[in-house]
Formats: structure tokens, sequence, C-alpha cells
């Protein structure tokens, strides 16, 4: 997340979804993954709990800088003392990596793509070993993701997102909601929460708008 997008529609979006799943999330907690050097100060982290309609202490780790290369110490610090029935909402610069940290990646078409114009930037994305860590338990964990692909793409892109996370040993189940430009992806190890998380959000667009939502409960 970076200073200069904060307020745009995309967090009125993400706070929108935050509260009307309520019903179905377990006191969220949202760690911004802040790019900006230096991290945020209390103003920042007041006007984007407000913006994503939670309290101020929901916000975990904004007033430190996100880098790749300390990925993992960061979520280390994020997660201490966090009981694993808590939900978490990710909300990375771009989305969802398909690579793990260390060894061969996977099908990771956004670093293709992104080297290809000189634009790579590791801290941009949440890796797969980052959803390892944290999907403990029933817990959902929720990852901001931009994408501008057709729906049929993402449901293709979901599907290979839950292969590779498979590859690690453990099977996930996988929910998508798109919106115009992004989408929120819902990952958990518990299906039926998922399931149930489905069931909220079908009879939220329901009979309208149901088709920007993609299941993937059988990996």
């Amino acid at each position: 997340m970076q200073q200069e997008k904060m307020g745009d529609l995309k967090d009125f979006w993400k706070g929108r979804i935050l509260d009307d799943l309520q019903p179905v999330l377990n006191s969220p907690v949202v760690i911004p993954m802040v790019t900006d050097p230096g991290g945020w100060d209390t103003k920042h982290i007041e006007c984007y709990a407000r913006l994503l309609r939670i309290p101020n202490h929901r916000v975990l780790q904004g007033g430190r800088l996100f880098r790749h290369e300390e990925r993992a110490a960061y979520f280390r610090t994020a997660l201490c003392g966090l009981h694993e029935s808590v939900d978490i909402m990710l909300d990375p610069d771009t989305g969802v990596a398909r690579m793990r940290t260390h060894g061969r990646p996977t099908t990771c078409t956004a670093k293709k793509n992104a080297q290809k114009n000189g634009t790579w930037n590791p801290s941009a994305y949440v890796f797969l070993d980052d959803i390892d860590g944290m999907c403990t338990g029933c817990r959902i964990v929720a990852v901001y993701s931009e994408r501008r692909e057709k729906l049929r793409d993402l449901e293709t892109n979901l599907k290979g997102l839950g292969s590779d996370l498979a590859l690690g040993g453990t099977n996930y189940c996988l929910v998508a909601y798109r919106g115009t430009g992004a989408a929120m992806i819902f990952i958990s190890r518990d299906c039926s929460r998922l399931q149930t998380l489905t069931d909220h959000l079908t009879a939220l667009m329901s009979p309208v708008e149901c088709h920007r939502i993609t299941s993937l409960l059988q990996v």
C-alpha cells in the first residue's frame, strides 16, 4: 500500500467488503504492507483505518516499511500474539506472486511481465510462503489484488494459485470477488468457512452480480 493511493475508490471498496463481511469474518486485522519509505505516521494510519471501516488498533505494521528482503521478520512481528482465529487482510501494492521466497518459482506471470518492462518489485507482492505462514487453524486470509483480466481469466488464475499453494504440501480453498480493476482473494484451509463466506457474498449480490464471485472450494 502506498500513501499516494490512499483514499482512492479502491480503498472505499475494500472498506465496504470488510464491513459487509463482518458477520462471517472474525475480528479481521489489516496488514497494509506499506512501501512508503519510513512507513506511516499516526494520521495516515487513522485515515486508512477510517477508509477501511476498522478501528485503528486493527491496522498492524502501519508504521513500518515493508521490504521484500525482510518479509519473514515483518510478518513474524505482525503475527506475534495474534490468535489463529483472527482473520487477516493483506493489502500489497499489486497482489499475489505465484512464487516462493526461496526455491524455484512456479508460474509467476506477474514477474515475467514486470521483468520485461523493467518494473519487477517483489515488495509489491504477497508470496506463497507468506500465505502458508498465516493460514493456520481456521483463519481466512484475504489478499487485495490489482486485476484487469476478464472473469474467465480470474478463474484460471485462481485455479493456478490453488495448485501452486498445494505444492507446498497443504490444500487450500479459495474464493475471489472481482470488482472493477481489482479483486479480493480469500484463502483458507477451512473450506466450510469459505463456503459460508461465499454464501454470504452470493446473498449480497444475488441475483444480479453473482458472476463476480469465483469459488474454488476443492483444490
